[in-house]
């Protein structure tokens, strides 16, 4: 029997949003009218209209867009037919009399030339024809479809594009975003409550008695309150209830998209603000903005690139970068000076961070700052109006995280100019490479005088010996464990390819325990977990850790001849690590995906076992193709191809600072995706 081709069959679905609503991005509480639209004081425009008339509409905005482009473009073929017939011929070059028909000739003098040798750029008025062309295009497309496609989660917005200038919609005025966005005061007390309560998530800078006073004075007139606190007020509340008080019902939903609303408002306060201005608030809200991107999102958005680049140079040109006591004496208060140590330790934390899962160079340069390290002072014991800082302590405080983080930051940013600031030697035996190896040696005895600081409370133990610490004890040891332990990883990456036997061996211990600690702690994420309330730890930043623990340590198990000291106890860990990476391979970047297939490479190569069988969850890395039977063969010549971008930054550049994982690619001759 003939086969016919069959119809995807549609439906014209009701609006759970007006049109209003849908088109400003705003919350609908599906009222008619909807409280949205009678506080703007257009009820009449409040309609519910099923998905079929929108599509309608739509064709409608687009034919009638076609026609005022087939306009425009007439118009400009007018324009350039008008000034080709009115241009003059060129003077006799022997006329005696003054040429005052335009300046003398410079570079960008073309008027006499003839047109073939006329370069037009992208800002010259001809280029409107393409530009007409191309738009052409892409508001009517060559094949529309008739089905409907729904739109991205309006929750994907986190609101980055606002403080560029995307707004489609425009912005809102800042009596909106409080209308809109802002929620009771008693659900604002319970949010700003449990952030304030959670150590390892609040911000250093953010002085919580300061807060609660200014938080007070908002209360009273908000309308008033400065847009650029506001948004630190709005990003409070977006970690707050996306990492701190939502309750999960299934395993599932511990990394479902995070609900962005308060994120969009805070975005809106910043724009409103002119955070890109030197005032106060700017650097803080900023920076909290960043901070809680980092909290909330599974993929951090490139576009936090160019963010903490803004922000970095604000930073700079508001003097954070130099210490009060020694430039600013007399103009900042010992408070003051204090907060403003902890904002440059944060930001330049976040930024080194950021820039290295997204696989730039940092912002921060670190040659030109003097900031000292914020102080080791409790937050109690701080005050406005203090004359002088108490002195700091030897036991734990608030902020020990912070500083413990900001030592390893330091070391860690030497570790990335050493590894990508010098072409790799091709071998450690000659003179340039002895001397790095000399660098090389010297950085890991620095990593393990910075990890000897290290209060034996926040120092690494196994989940078994945690089961009377509390979770944010538990989730501080793995942040400063995977720290240091990826300082080891970046550093000695380079030289494991080289054959260096200690640097294979080194790469072996601490992407081990990368692996290891996530593999042990992993499911105590999931509710009823011991971990439940810090599940903001396998977000972006923590999960890129792991994936560099896995790649690294796939990579020293290749270079070992005989698979290391003990290669069963290695293939169930890595065994372990890629069930949970099949797990999140769906929601998570192809990265998750590829990891998973580095890993079957490995196996398949350290001990011949076969991994596809028992491990029916990991079918989405199927489709990645694995051509070579020999790993080790290809590991002796694998050289990433593309360089960086960035002046004389080196090739060296492999799976742990290259984001696409072109390195691992060549290295298991994987196909690319």
């Amino acid at each position: 029997m003939a086969s016919h081709p069959t119809r995807a069959i549609t439906r014209n679905r009701d609006r759970l949003v007006c049109t209003e609503c849908r088109r400003r991005k705003l919350k609908c509480d599906r009222s008619t009218p909807c409280s949205s639209c009678v506080r703007r004081g257009v009820p009449s425009s409040c309609e519910y209209r099923p998905s079929g008339g929108l599509l309608e509409e739509e064709r409608g905005r687009r034919m009638h867009a076609e026609e005022r482009l087939q306009h425009l473009e007439k118009l400009v073929n007018q324009l350039a037919t008008q000034r080709s017939e009115a241009t003059p011929a060129p003077s006799d070059p022997t006329s005696s009399g003054p040429d005052t028909s335009a300046p003398s000739s410079t570079a960008g003098y073309t008027e006499a030339a003839p047109d073939d040798m006329i370069y037009n750029g992208s800002t010259h008025w001809s280029a409107m024809l393409q530009d007409i062309q191309a738009l052409r295009s892409a508001i009517i497309p060559d094949d529309p479809g008739d089905a409907e496609v729904e739109p991205p989660e309006l929750t994907a917005d986190t609101g980055i594009g606002l403080l560029f200038g995307a707004a489609p919609a425009g912005l809102l005025t800042f009596s909106e975003v409080l209308s809109h966005y802002l929620p009771s005061r008693q659900e604002t007390d319970r949010l700003t409550a449990a952030y304030f309560r959670h150590k390892a998530i609040a911000a250093p800078f953010i002085h919580a008695a300061q807060f609660r006073r200014l938080y007070q004075a908002f209360w009273t007139s908000p309308a008033t309150a400065p847009p650029l606190w506001t948004s630190l007020l709005f990003s409070i509340c977006h970690v707050a209830s996306n990492v701190l008080t939502h309750v999960h019902s299934s395993a599932a939903d511990l990394q479902s998209p995070p609900s962005t609303q308060f994120s969009l408002a805070s975005a809106h306060c910043l724009s409103l603000g002119c955070y890109f201005r030197p005032q106060p608030f700017a650097v803080e809200g900023l920076l909290l903005f960043a901070q809680a991107q980092c909290l909330t999102c599974l993929e951090l958005s490139p576009d936090l690139g160019v963010l903490f680049g803004s922000l970095i140079r604000l930073t700079t040109q508001m003097g954070y970068h130099r210490d009060p006591d020694v430039h600013w004496s007399d103009k900042f208060t010992p408070f003051e000076g204090e907060m403003r140590r902890r904002t440059w330790s944060m930001a330049m934390q976040l930024d080194l961070l950021v820039a290295f899962h997204l696989g730039l160079p940092s912002n921060v340069q670190f040659p030109t700052w003097d900031t000292k390290a914020p102080r080791a002072i409790m937050n109690k014991e701080l005050r406005e109006d203090m004359a002088e800082l108490p002195p700091e302590r030897e036991d734990s405080t608030d902020i020990l995280f912070y500083l413990i983080k900001h030592r390893f930051v330091q070391v860690f940013e030497k570790i990335l100019r050493h590894v990508l600031s010098k072409r790799p030697p091709t071998s450690v035996e000659n003179g340039e490479g002895q001397s790095m190896v000399k660098e090389l040696d010297e950085l890991d005895i620095e990593i393990r005088g910075v990890y000897a600081t290290v209060p034996e409370d926040l120092q690494s133990r196994d989940m078994v010996d945690s089961v009377f610490d509390s979770p944010s004890t538990i989730v501080t040891r793995l942040c400063v464990s995977n720290l240091y332990h990826k300082c080891f990883c970046v550093l000695h990456r380079p030289y494991a390819t080289l054959g260096r036997t200690r640097s294979v061996l080194v790469c072996l211990s601490s992407s081990r325990a990368i692996v290891s600690d996530m593999v042990d702690v992993y499911y105590e994420f999931a509710p009823g977990g011991q971990m439940e309330t810090e599940m903001w730890f396998i977000s972006s930043l923590s999960w890129h850790d792991f994936l560099i623990g896995a790649t690294a340590l796939c990579l020293a198990l290749c270079k070992l001849k005989d698979g290391g000291e003990d290669p069963d106890s290695d293939i169930e860990l890595l065994k372990r690590a890629r069930d949970i990476f099949a797990e999140q391979a769906p929601r998570r970047a192809k990265d998750t995906k590829r990891v998973v297939a580095v890993i079957d490479t490995t196996i398949r190569h350290v001990m011949g076992v076969d991994t596809a069988s028992g491990h029916s969850s990991a079918g989405s890395a199927t489709d990645i193709v694995m051509t070579s039977a020999d790993i080790e063969a290809v590991v002796q010549t694998a050289q990433l191809e593309e360089s960086w971008a960035f002046g004389d930054f080196s090739t060296v550049a492999g799976p742990l600072e290259d984001p696409t994982w072109r390195y691992l690619e060549q290295m298991l001759d994987l196909e690319p995706q």
